[in-house]
């Protein structure tokens, strides 16, 4: 197989990570003319016969592209196996094949090693900056969610995008809220709970989210950090006793 060109490595990686729907793909697949001399011939009729309606036939299409794409050489970073909006956990990362090799021990290290910060946000938005990977040059926005599930949140940008945050302090708003990244972390499976919840760090997320976003409700919360509606009740009345906060509360004390 022949040197991928740039845009084909870029496009197959795409449909590999999941960025690309299938049928999507499918239509970039019939309007590529290189295919078959930077593919070879074989795999190149296999990719073009495949059933892009079928989830199976697209789940082991991208498992064979995959194991294809990691076989050639690269950067010595993971940029491009990450998704466009993507989480690393800290400590151990779950990474999701086909993007990448199951059974492989990978942490955080692997991912976060070769991006380095170009600006950061700073008070009130502590936990969010802009990176660039020193082995590959993609930009990303990154998130810290260190107080609830140990997540980096990864939000891929354009070169455009990076100018804005280098030049003129303009940010995307995709991370502006702490209360998305629990979100994020929450929508992919993340659910810490605290030994004790009540001497943690929960009470100044609970003070955090009740200034962003006044009157939140207790349900909200128990939501988002994972809490059963009583012990998020009186966590609410301490951090509006303590922090001069205002929260809604719509649920009831169990009896």
């Amino acid at each position: 197989m022949k040197q991928l060109e740039a845009h084909m490595e870029r496009s197959l990686w795409k449909f590999v990570r999941g960025d690309e729907a299938a049928q999507a793909f499918e239509t970039w697949l019939s309007q590529e003319p290189n295919l078959e001399a930077r593919l070879g011939e074989h795999f190149a009729s296999e990719l073009i016969a495949t059933d892009f309606h079928d989830a199976e036939a697209v789940r082991s299409m991208r498992e064979s592209l995959g194991s294809l794409l990691r076989s050639l050489p690269g950067p010595r970073c993971c940029c491009i196996r990450l998704r466009d909006l993507d989480i690393v956990d800290m400590g151990s990362f779950r990474a999701p094949a086909p993007a990448f090799e199951q059974g492989r021990l990978w942490t955080h290290e692997d991912v976060m090693d070769t991006l380095a910060t170009v600006r950061s946000r700073g008070e009130p938005h502590w936990w969010l900056r802009a990176a660039r990977c020193t082995a590959c040059g993609q930009a990303w926005l990154v998130g810290s969610e260190e107080r609830q599930n140990d997540i980096f949140c990864l939000r891929r940008l354009d070169a455009d995008e990076l100018h804005s945050i280098k030049e003129q302090d303009r940010w995307p708003p995709d991370f502006d809220r702490y209360e998305r990244l629990l979100q994020i972390g929450q929508e992919a499976g993340r659910s810490v709970r605290w030994v004790d919840p009540l001497d943690s760090s929960l009470g100044v997320t609970i003070a955090d989210l009740a200034r962003a976003k006044p009157g939140i409700k207790v349900s909200e919360l128990a939501r988002l950090l994972n809490l059963d509606g009583d012990l998020a009740a009186e966590m609410a009345r301490r951090a509006e006793a303590q922090d001069g906060v205002t929260i809604s509360f719509d649920t009831q004390p169990s009896r």
